[in-house]
């Protein structure tokens, strides 16, 4: 932010105390301080110091990852408990609209221009460079990894003239001695050297085919793998989110301001802009925002979801939810398109494979297996300080949870497909391997949705009538068919 605004520098903790005070003042109700929107909006904040404990301070990490798990545990037990808070009364904003709107477009504005000063994260590099081999139609998983990090390092260095990357002058099998090298080059070097570290911890959250198939018309425009690849990346993934939150609130809960003001929370965390770079983080919340604002065209969502699945690993464990919440209404167009999608994907693993290994190799590697490895000393984070059958237990947990919430009620709506989506996302924090628990991003946006989501009671009247049924064929009803549809409709939020 220095080089664009001269003498500012806000670091984290600052940032956290700032935005604080901004969110209290227009979110908070003072008038009802004993209300469910205080109580999530509290839990919201508590996970940005745990946040800066575990990432900031070796001292630290382990009570930033104790006040982590105890923060997400609470917000897991309301997210599954969102049933039974049956009295959702309309809170207004400390703000009208036109101001929300003003700080909703500066608060996009300031997370862009940090994306823009910014060092690309090393999995958005990986999946502009695999993105960039799609196109080609080459095999770069084998390589793009090991260079792609350090390439783009010297695109930051202060007087490059040129943006572009190249890794062709790269030799596998070239070393730098100390010996050869000046004092700033050593310095140089072991700046990449530390950074190609980080990108080899940074590989178990690397993003799916589906991210690499999303980004290709980026890689394209931006002509390669450039330094304005990744930030567009992130900025459009940034836009993408808050346009869903946008959507949901018009043509969900009938009120543009309660996206409006959905939008602006989420850019306003601080939880938001300490990650603010990472798009691998954001793609897959992002898909399941827009799943849930085209929910009642089936096929559409399911597109959406098939997505996120290949994007990262945890989306798979919502495809049992959302196909119960469809049922006998659209589980055929939704298992569908989720095929449609799987073999897009295929065929994107096909172009670029040179053969029948590299195609095999591709589609083994395209899925993160070390989620589901139970290895000691394997990754970082709170699980790599304790032996991994510890965490059998807790992933046999998630699978009863994941189990209980699908068949528990059968008959779904939209309230219990919010909350369930939400408490799945969070609860995967808990067993997940590598530096589970600081995946904020993954759920914050759904999480948004279930706090300021409303009751059909408090909506307008004529939302009533709008709220189209999911139906597999599109016949004109009987009356009796159409008075039995409002009935079901008029219970989607009870």
């Amino acid at each position: 932010m220095e080089a664009i605004l001269r003498g500012y520098d806000v670091n984290e903790p600052t940032w956290f105390y700032l935005s604080l005070l901004l969110i209290i003042a227009v979110f908070f109700k003072f008038d009802r301080i004993w209300s469910l929107r205080n109580f999530d909006l509290a839990l919201l904040l508590l996970l940005a110091p745990g946040l800066l404990l575990a990432r900031y301070s070796e001292a630290t990490v382990a009570f930033g990852y104790a006040w982590l798990f105890l923060v997400t545990g609470i917000l897991l037990v309301r997210l599954l408990a969102d049933g039974f808070f049956t009295r959702r009364p309309r809170l207004e904003q400390n703000l009208n609209v036109s101001g929300m709107a003003f700080l909703c477009v500066s608060a996009l504005a300031f997370q862009a221009t940090k994306v823009m000063t910014l060092e690309p994260h090393a999995a958005v590099i990986e999946t502009a460079h695999r993105a960039d081999g799609l196109l080609k139609r080459q095999d770069g998983t084998g390589t793009a990894g090991s260079t792609s990090l350090a390439s783009l390092n010297n695109d930051l260095s202060p007087g490059h003239s040129s943006h572009q990357i190249s890794t062709s002058n790269i030799k596998p099998g070239t070393r730098t001695t100390p010996e050869n090298l000046s004092e700033s080059d050593s310095q140089a070097q072991a700046a990449k050297t530390e950074l190609a570290e980080q990108d080899r911890e940074d590989k178990p959250v690397e993003s799916g085919p589906a991210s690499m198939l999303l980004a290709t018309p980026i890689v394209q425009m931006t002509g390669g793998v450039t330094i304005w690849t990744t930030r567009v990346l992130a900025i459009l993934a940034h836009l993408a989110t808050c346009l869903g939150l946008i959507a949901v609130g018009r043509w969900h809960f009938s009120d543009t301001r309660l996206g409006l003001a959905m939008a602006t929370l989420y850019l306003l965390l601080p939880v938001t802009a300490f990650d603010v770079n990472k798009v691998t983080h954001l793609l897959p919340a992002a898909l399941i925002v827009w799943a849930f604002a085209s929910y009642k065209t089936p096929s559409v969502a399911g597109v959406l979801l098939g997505l996120a699945c290949g994007s990262l690993f945890f989306a798979i464990f919502l495809l049992p939810v959302w196909i119960a919440f469809y049922w006998k209404r659209g589980a055929g167009r939704f298992s569908i398109a989720l095929g449609a999608v799987a073999c897009v994907m295929l065929l994107c693993l096909m172009m670029t494979a040179a053969d029948s290994h590299s195609l095999t190799r591709q589609i083994v590697g395209s899925i993160d297996w070390s989620v589901l490895k139970f290895d000691s000393g394997t990754g970082k984070g709170f699980w790599s300080q304790y032996d991994q059958a510890y965490r059998i237990p807790v992933f046999a947990a998630f699978m009863i949870m994941l189990t209980v919430i699908t068949f528990w009620p059968l008959r779904k709506n939209l309230e219990h497909l919010m909350a369930h989506s939400a408490a799945i996302i969070v609860a995967t924090q808990f067993w997940y391997p590598h530096e589970g628990g600081v995946y904020i991003l993954w759920y914050l946006p759904v999480m948004l949705i279930v706090m300021f989501r409303p009751r059909l009671a408090h909506l307008p009247p004529r939302s009533h009538e709008e709220v189209s049924l999911l139906a597999s064929d599109s016949t004109p009803r009987s009356r009796s068919e159409s008075a039995a549809s409002v009935s079901w409709r008029s219970q989607l939020y009870r």
